[in-house]
């Protein structure tokens, strides 16, 4: 029985974060979908399913928060667990309005590429 690679979708405005996120991910066996700001992520995530999603917060347009908000709105995640990548927003206040907006927790933009993928790894285990 053949399984299926668990399907992970980067969302970031920098191509350096975007690229590198990829290339970890991609080593680490997942299947990688990329969106450059809020507006294409929405358009993605209209047509195609993500087992994950990584978003990053800032973001020209439709920052992160917001971004969180219209997919928990609408459910447009199909209870795909979200984990905010950040580099600023790591303070308490933060930190709860990520998870009051659905967000399933975060990853510092600095971690390492292991802790990325172990995070990753325990937000798909439940």
């Amino acid at each position: 029985m053949s399984l299926s690679k668990k399907r992970v979708f980067v969302i970031d405005d920098s191509q350096t974060v975007r690229k590198n996120l990829s290339d970890v991910l991609a080593r680490g066996g997942y299947e990688v979908a990329e969106a450059t700001d809020g507006a294409e992520a929405l358009k993605r995530l209209g047509q195609q399913r993500f087992d994950l999603l990584l978003m990053d917060l800032e973001m020209p347009g439709l920052n992160g928060f917001e971004l969180l908000r219209i997919i928990e709105a609408g459910n447009l995640a199909h209870n795909a667990p979200i984990l905010v990548i950040t580099g600023t927003h790591k303070d308490l206040d933060a930190i709860h309005e990520i998870k009051k907006l659905g967000g399933a927790g975060f990853i510092d933009k600095s971690s390492p590429p292991e802790e990325f993928l172990f995070r990753i790894s325990q937000t798909l285990a439940g």
